[in-house]
């Protein structure tokens, strides 16, 4: 009911005040979750060993206040889907439509990464086609309440990741009806189906889901990413289709395409460190415990 109470608020007051309160009271916040700050400095500590803990810190404080304007911006865009509109440009959406037009569906490689939630919501609104395959939700009151409303605005639907053998049929019969299916695959991967890839210098545990849907169903693999700029504005950057390389084995061919996948979200990352997610435990499997 707190978090309901916030929503409102955020939802009816000037947009520049919202969102300047919302990014103050989550670095506030922050201060007070010294778990999260842990594992996001020792990320950030390993991914970037020759800056310092005062580039860390700011790329923290940077992580909180994104938290905070994307929460605004999921809140007050979820009632003013028209408003949302005027602030997301597309740079790539030829490559988007191209891989459509082959009409075997495409699999869309995101990441926790800018306001991702919009990005997908904006190209179901645009009237594509679009899933995303979600964990199951921990609080169903919170899904109920924030997520099924955007998904009855924009269109957008879920396949949730469990029970498996419901969330492979429903992703394949989307990639075989020609639809556009979204997987984040820069979290850490701890069951079965996974391979241990570069990223940022560690191997990190990775789901091998979005090359096995790929190679099963012919679809093209394609990056899309959404990225804050400095203005407030957002631009949706989809890239051109990943080349499936092959491999003497199926194994081999998964790990290859899994590790090039994964530079193509490590790069992303890089360019915006500020807007990606350091408080996940993304190397917590290690490749001994497979």
């Amino acid at each position: 009911f707190l978090l309901i109470g916030l929503f409102q608020l955020f939802r009816w007051l000037p947009y520049r005040l919202s969102s300047a309160l919302a990014a103050g009271l989550m670095v506030f916040v922050s201060w007070f979750l010294r778990n999260y700050r842990r594992i996001a400095q020792d990320n950030l500590q390993h991914a970037y060993p020759s800056e310092g803990s005062p580039y860390h810190s700011r790329i923290i404080t940077g992580c909180f206040k994104h938290i905070g304007l994307t929460i605004v911006e999921l809140i007050r865009f979820g009632h003013r889907p028209q408003e949302m509109l005027k602030r997301i440009s597309v740079e790539g959406l030829e490559n988007l439509d191209q891989a459509l037009a082959q009409g075997r569906g495409v699999v869309a490689i995101t990441a926790h990464l800018g306001n991702f939630p919009l990005m997908m919501a904006y190209l179901a609104l645009k009237g594509y086609p679009v899933k995303v395959i979600l964990k199951p939700p921990r609080d169903e009151k919170m899904d109920s309440y924030f997520l099924h409303r955007w998904q009855n605005i924009s269109g957008l639907r879920i396949v949730y990741s469990m029970p498996r053998l419901r969330c492979i049929q429903e992703s394949l019969k989307t990639l075989r009806g020609n639809g556009l299916l979204f997987i984040l695959p820069d979290q850490n991967f701890g069951d079965d189906g996974r391979v241990f890839v570069p990223f940022f210098g560690r191997p990190a545990a990775t789901g091998t889901g979005a090359m096995v849907f790929a190679r099963r169903s012919e679809a093209a693999v394609v990056p899309v990413f959404m990225i804050r700029q400095p203005d407030g504005a957002h631009k949706i950057v989809i890239e051109k289709p990943l080349e499936m390389q092959e491999a003497p084995t199926e194994e081999e061919a998964l790990l290859i395409n899994t590790r090039k996948m994964t530079s193509i979200i490590e790069q992303q990352i890089r360019q915006y460190p500020d807007q990606w997610l350091w408080f996940h435990k993304r190397w917590k499997t290690r490749p001994q415990e497979k």
